[in-house]
């Protein structure tokens, strides 16, 4: 793979989101014993929801060798897959805040 098939900006929103995802994950830790739910899940909407205004902003193009296609289905299948998240955090927000899980059983 040659230096010019490495196109980073095509892979902007789904880097974003990892990193996101990482720096979510360690202030969670962080946290209080259930005193991080809540926040965790403001902070994943708003990483969802720049992600989805990336993605929807982001050029088309094909990187890393022709193995990464950013064009209008994929736009449309990553903001799909965004929306799915989004309806699973607000669906088990009251599920979260009352600590049922196995970990505190």
């Amino acid at each position: 793979m040659s230096a010019a098939s490495v196109n980073w900006t095509l892979a902007l929103p789904e880097i974003t989101l990892g990193l996101a995802g990482l720096v979510i994950l360690v202030f969670g830790v962080l946290q209080r014993e259930g005193k991080g739910i809540v926040s965790c899940t403001l902070l994943t909407v708003a990483a969802f929801v720049g992600c989805g205004v990336l993605v929807a902003l982001s050029p088309d193009g094909i990187a890393y060798a022709g193995t990464f296609v950013n064009d209008g289905f994929a736009r449309f299948m990553k903001i799909l897959a965004l929306l799915g998240g989004l309806v699973a955090l607000v669906l088990t927000l009251s599920y979260r805040t009352e600590e049922r899980h196995a970990a505190t059983v």
